[in-house]
């Protein structure tokens, strides 16, 4: 059995009397470690725990190790950078829309008009049916469909016949926007790839970013003026010098000769806009000429460029609080004054503004009430220097919503003009809540003696006018037209459609005109 010095812990040789190491009896103890060597494993997994425990601090708390331009970079970045949805929209119901006034009288012939609409979206796909209904019974049925570069048409009123029309066909005999968004789809760009696009530019800029032109003040107190909120924050100030300004231009100008991610993106917007395009002509060649010349004039101006951005004064000041952005300011010289871009965040809420000489000329603002309570306004200085602004409301309950993805409560929008008379005021409130029978109800309400007015309704003694949109929780039942599917290639093939909502239009202002 093996024996160890009861001192040092030096492994013996068999029948050694005293340690050769440092020079204690041996004794007669064999077979254990020694309590030494067990203190040594004690300090040496401490020291690890320790370690382990500094390492992970590190990972999951960056910002505690962050340099000043690594955190001024990151919260811009998350603050820049939004989620899109990767999923298209799919969305299936029916929906009834009814409308009426405060008068009773009147309100008996409104109540009699309305549009019944079935819709069902899925991917690509699309289906939907409008019947516009008097007393119960259709005037007018139009039903659209959409699948794999094929937009449907069917109104049977004015034709039996449902026809199909070939987007990419048409677009090349008449030049029309659907092309636009069909190129936009096969561009072959996923939604994960126009977000690195995106951040791939916004990461050009935020590198002009560095030790030499960022500066910050720990714990600094600020005024947030139109909150009127005081805050201490960490400020981070910085002034491009002309050296950053033509780096950025020069990487700016590598990159649009180098990406061909951004000339596949381009290319679909360019050579969409052209109308010699219906000529097959491609813009390939002169796209590419286009970005490489403006990669040399961005590398030839560069230096002129970044002299004036500073001679501007440009700069931006940002507080930073428990890793977020509270306050930044973005401002540059502009005639005798100063012009900036302003952002406040604090209790109350949040307020974006363009800031002219200490006036805050647009202004877009979100006040906190409570949880589920607050308000939207955006406020413009018009030509006369007076105040224009529209105030949304709103209370709600996120926890329940509609199946248009509206949570339940109550949304008030006010149209506010200072100096104006109270005539031209106009309040729109808009509830959402359960429906009768299920489903939802939306119901969008409209008042303002000036808008009676314009309408003619305030004459008729009409202070109200009100629509309910009901809407199912169940998918709806929509089918494709059974009609006769036809393909249209020339305008001729349109003769019988055109002539039968000629004479439906005939049909329906006799009927109306009777009401």
């Amino acid at each position: 059995m093996d024996r160890f010095c009861p001192n040092c812990g030096t492994r013996l040789e068999e029948g050694a009397g005293k340690c050769p190491f440092c020079g204690a009896a041996a004794g007669f103890g064999g077979g254990k470690a020694p309590n030494n060597l067990k203190k040594i494993l004690a300090i040496g997994g401490g020291a690890l725990a320790v370690l382990v425990v500094v390492v992970l601090m590190m990972r999951y708390v960056p910002t505690a190790q962050a340099s000043p331009v690594d955190e001024f970079v990151r919260v811009h970045m998350e603050a820049l950078t939004f989620d899109l949805p990767e999923q298209a929209l799919d969305f299936s119901t029916d929906m009834t829309l009814r409308m009426g006034v405060d008068n009773a009288f009147i309100n008996a012939y409104f109540r009699q008009m309305g549009v019944d609409w079935e819709i069902d979206v899925s991917g690509q796909k699309l289906n939907t049916l409008l019947d516009v209904v008097w007393s119960g019974a259709p005037l007018m049925t139009a039903q659209f469909t959409y699948e794999d570069g094929q937009f449907g048409l069917y109104i049977p009123e004015a034709s039996e016949k449902y026809y199909l029309f070939d987007i990419e066909e048409w677009y090349e005999k008449e030049g029309g926007s659907y092309a636009q968004l069909e190129a936009l789809r096969r561009s072959g760009l996923s939604v994960e790839e126009w977000q690195t696009l995106y951040q791939t530019y916004l990461n050009i800029f935020l590198e002009m970013v560095d030790d030499d032109n960022l500066t910050v003040e720990r714990s600094k107190g600020v005024q947030l003026p139109q909150l009127g909120e005081k805050i201490k924050a960490d400020c981070y100030t910085f002034r491009p010098n002309e050296k950053s300004v033509e780096k950025m231009l020069r990487r700016l100008a590598d990159a649009l000769e180098e990406d061909q991610e951004l000339r596949n993106a381009m290319r679909v917007f360019w050579e969409e806009y052209y109308p010699t395009v219906m000529l097959g002509i491609s813009y390939e060649e002169d796209l590419d000429e286009y970005l490489d010349d403006l990669a040399e004039e961005l590398r030839e101006d560069a230096k002129e460029a970044a002299r004036e951005v500073v001679e501007s004064g440009f700069y931006t000041q940002v507080y930073i609080r428990d890793g977020r952005i509270c306050y930044e300011r973005l401002a540059w010289e502009e005639g005798s004054g100063e012009q900036a871009f302003v952002y406040e965040s604090g209790k109350s809420g949040m307020v974006l503004y363009l800031d002219e000489n200490g006036d805050a000329i647009v202004s877009l603002e979100h006040k906190k009430l409570d949880k589920n309570k607050g308000q939207w306004n955006l406020t413009a200085q018009d030509d006369w220097e007076e105040d224009v602004s529209i105030v949304v409301d709103y209370e709600i309950d996120p926890e329940q919503k509609s199946i248009l993805n509206i949570p339940y409560g109550t949304y008030t929008l006010s149209l506010y003009a200072q100096d104006y008379t109270w005539e031209n005021e106009m309040e729109m409130t808009l509830q959402v809540g359960p429906g009768e029978n299920g489903g939802s109800d939306h119901t969008l309400t409209l008042t303002g003696q000036g808008l009676m007015e314009e309408s003619g309704l305030y004459d008729m003694g009409v202070n109200e006018l009100f629509f309910t949109l009901h809407t199912t929780d169940e998918p709806s039942k929509i089918t494709l037209p059974s009609a006769p599917a036809i393909q249209v290639h020339e305008e001729e093939d349109l003769v019988e459609l055109a002539e039968g909502l000629d004479q439906l239009m005939y049909l329906l202002s006799g009927q109306l005109s009777g009401i």
